[in-house]
């Protein structure tokens, strides 16, 4: 009989993400939800009907402004800059990717500044509300939005106040953005379905709050990327990393003892290896 080694389960979802988790499994997910769900793991009295009141109010100013189907679109773009952008004063954050709040929509809906990937969920929302066919776009290192069905290609900055760019605009932003590292590829301005937006918007938190030092809410945001990558052997590493970084030692080696099961011949496992020995002996003695 030929072995066929078990599938190993996938990790559990703690029960303060079981909702994500239904949001993220819906037909179609939405994005305002999803992202009200993630914000609600790190400000739990979140007023999420408060939230989408002030979504609806935006929709509704960019209902009344929106000149028509009939109308150019971009007129109806231009429309719907002056609802977003200097009606309700929306804004790039200038502490581009230091502020986890600025990842967060309940805070970007109160204080009007976010990352481009925040403020194109709220432009994909109000835009598609009026009727605009509008898809987000993950370029490398700066999100905005294309409006699809347009020859030549439209696309949307959100983070700079709604800037209309055609395809060389996009490369001379990628370019700026990057200092001259990238050079603008056909596949960087695509359309991204949902739930891989939602992917790099938990990437980002994670990432911040690394950056910031704060590993106890990266490792939490690294438990929510794991209701969306249940079987992710990389992530299990990196919360392990991050709650040795964070000196919680028993969390730590759990983590990395999970992640060596699951990968054990990846080319960091000698590495995690002498990692978990030496967690072991910070932990307490059991005996």
């Amino acid at each position: 009989m030929t072995y066929r080694p078990q599938r190993r389960p996938a990790t559990p979802v703690p029960a303060r993400l079981q909702r994500l988790e239904e949001l993220l499994r819906a037909k179609p997910p939405s994005l305002a939800d999803i992202s009200l769900e993630i914000a609600r793991d790190e400000y739990p009295e979140l007023d999420a009907e408060g939230c989408r009141g002030e979504l609806l109010r935006l929709r509704r100013q960019a209902a009344a402004a929106d000149p028509g189907p009939g109308e150019p679109t971009r007129a109806r773009l231009e429309a719907l800059n002056a609802v977003l952008f200097r009606e309700a004063g929306f804004a790039g954050d200038p502490d581009y990717g230091t502020d986890p709040r600025s990842s967060y929509l309940n805070e970007v809906l109160a204080r009007r500044v976010g990352l481009p990937i925040i403020l194109s969920v709220i432009y994909l929302e109000v835009g598609r509300s009026v009727g605009l066919p509008l898809e987000g776009v993950g370029m490398p290192a700066h999100f905005i939005v294309r409006l699809m069905g347009e020859d030549p290609a439209v696309f949307i900055d959100p983070f700079h106040g709604g800037e209309i760019l055609d395809e060389g605009g996009c490369g001379e932003l990628l370019t700026r953005i990057t200092r001259g590292r990238l050079e603008l590829q056909p596949e960087f301005l695509r359309p991204w379905p949902p739930l891989r937006i939602v992917d790099r918007m938990l990437h980002n938190l994670k990432s911040i709050y690394a950056q910031i030092k704060d590993y106890r809410r990266a490792r939490r945001v690294v438990d929510q990327i794991l209701v969306l990558h249940p079987d992710s052997a990389d992530e299990i590493r990196d919360r392990g990393m991050l709650a040795y970084q964070a000196m919680l030692f028993t969390e730590a080696a759990a983590d990395l003892e999970t992640y060596l099961e699951r990968a054990p011949r990846a080319r960091d496992a000698t590495a995690i290896r002498s990692q978990l020995q030496s967690l072991r002996r910070l932990l307490p003695s059991t005996n």
